[in-house]
């Protein structure tokens, strides 16, 4: 059964619920088991549909939440990585940086420097 955008429905259940739920501490067995499958059928059906595994879908979204955060509020590096879902800041500044190849707070820092030079 496809929708009628083409997209499939299992797929597009996972992204709604990772796109809802990415600040939750949420498991590829949670979401297997809201769709009554297997977690090992359904990381399978995922990266076969996606090309990309649930958890590389689940970080992708938590780092693009962070990066918003990062730039467009104030608030400490610890409550944005608590935010988007990780308990361990270490981890989520590890993640950060090899996701961008820098860290949180330069990020920060260069896209300050960007919108200033874009404004003045």
């Amino acid at each position: 059964m496809r929708t009628i955008s083409g997209e499939d429905p299992v797929i597009s259940r996972v992204m709604h619920s990772l796109e809802t739920g990415f600040g939750a501490d949420i498991s590829l067995e949670q979401v297997a088991n809201d769709l009554n499958m297997s977690a090992a059928y359904l990381s399978t059906y995922i990266k076969e549909k996606t090309g990309t595994n649930f958890i590389d879908h689940l970080n992708g979204l938590r780092m693009a939440k962070a990066k918003e955060l990062l730039t467009e509020t104030a608030r400490q590096v610890s409550d944005i990585a608590r935010e988007v879902g990780y308990l361990n800041v270490t981890s989520f500044n590890r993640l950060f940086k090899k996701t961008t190849g820098i860290s949180p707070t330069e990020y920060r820092r260069l896209r300050q420097v960007d919108a200033e030079g874009k404004t003045g």
